[in-house]
């Protein structure tokens, strides 16, 4: 929940938005004025506890201005929401700072409407830590080739690595790493208000030098928000180098979030003509929330030989090949079967270290190619 202030003209107007903030699921109350606070009044009020954002009453528009004027020299990271303005001038409230206006009375739909757009303008751009692996279609592999790229970007390049296994239904990293824990993201995620690095240390699981926050399909939580993402990246995105998340192959509202924030969408798919052809609709999907061509790649897994060239699979996507992956079917059974990844020296942890070092701008470490794949990697 995202703590907030409520500054009010009136004892009336006042608890009318307590009511209103306290029936949200997503508002806590740290703090409210029966009218405008000035002077030391306000000084005292920002040196309380710590608020995202502030509810703040144009029932007088002249001292509420001059009030968000302070409030922004003093706080500029908190989110600023105008309560009843009354017609004004074009641009009074933008200079004001103010990142959203909402009736008086407020409906319900409309404060909700008003703190995404409030907290979105105040976190407007690119989490460059943010990496999303996206199969075009359901074993497509994603998951195989995150798993990989992550263990590389730990193991070969020293990086501090949490992974999110968004797909809280059918999640199979935990299989794949034959892992046993008892919390995931999902009780993260329920109770993301109150993260911090203790708690979050009780719920990851720790392995091949990562930090894996599994899917648990058990939970008896609710089902995520936006929001929820939303407050997970910003508490832990400090105390990682790089954050991969393993999404199922649609996007939905709270996973979008993940999609407006990351650096780069890497849409899993195998070379076959189905998956290619969903790779092409998940492509437009993405565009669709606000992903563009520039931060979106195609990994193409399980390739081998007789199978379209890496540069025919660009051509037809219309999208980069960031890397291609070779069909290892062995020696990924018997790590599947092994609760480790695919040992170093083949050709397909080959392609995620090489993956790993395009992400993180590193240099991959040299090794002899052999097999029909000799140069292939370096597309």
């Amino acid at each position: 929940m995202f703590p907030c202030l409520i500054l009010g003209s009136s004892y009336v107007r006042t608890e009318y938005l307590k009511t209103a903030v306290m029936d949200s699921d997503k508002l806590t109350l740290v703090g409210a004025e029966n009218e405008i606070p000035q002077g030391p009044a306000l000084a005292r009020l920002l040196q309380g506890p710590h608020a995202d954002l502030a509810f703040l009453d144009f029932a007088e528009p002249q001292e509420a201005a001059a009030c968000a004027l302070t409030i922004q020299h003093r706080l500029p990271g908190i989110a600023l929401i105008a309560v009843g303005a009354p017609p004004l001038p074009e641009g009074y409230l933008d200079e004001a700072g103010i990142a959203a206006s909402i009736s008086y009375p407020v409906t319900a739909e409309e404060l909700e409407a008003a703190l995404e757009a409030s907290l979105r303008l105040l976190r407007p751009g690119i989490e460059e830590k943010l990496i999303l692996f996206l199969p075009a279609k359901a074993g497509s592999g994603c998951s195989t080739v995150l798993l990989h790229t992550a263990a590389a970007l730990a193991g070969q390049f020293k990086k501090r690595v949490l992974v999110l296994e968004t797909d809280l239904r059918s999640g199979v990293l935990s299989v794949m790493l034959n892992a046993e824990f008892s919390h995931g993201l999902a009780q993260v995620l329920a109770h993301v208000q109150d993260l911090d690095i203790l708690t979050l240390n009780q719920a990851i699981h720790r392995a091949e030098g990562v930090d894996w926050l599994f899917a648990t399909p058990e939970r008896t939580t609710g089902l995520p928000e936006w929001s929820d993402y939303f407050q997970l990246i910003e508490k832990v995105r400090a105390y990682y180098d790089y954050i991969l998340a393993d999404l199922p192959e649609v996007v939905n509202l709270a996973t979008q979030e993940l999609t407006r924030r990351a650096r780069l969408i890497s849409i899993v798919t195998t070379p076959e003509v189905l998956p290619m052809r969903l790779a092409k609709q998940r492509c437009a999907e993405l565009e669709r929330w606000g992903a563009g061509a520039e931060r979106t790649t195609i990994l193409v897994n399980r390739w081998h030989q007789a199978d379209l060239s890496p540069g025919d699979l660009a051509g037809h996507l219309a999208r980069p090949i960031g890397q291609v992956f070779p069909n290892d079917y062995k020696s990924l059974r018997a790590a599947v079967l092994n609760g480790k990844p695919v040992p170093q020296g083949t050709e397909f942890t080959r392609a995620a270290t090489a993956l790993a070092a395009q992400l993180c701008g590193g240099k991959a470490p040299e090794a002899p190619r052999a097999g029909g794949l000799r140069g292939l990697l370096k597309f």
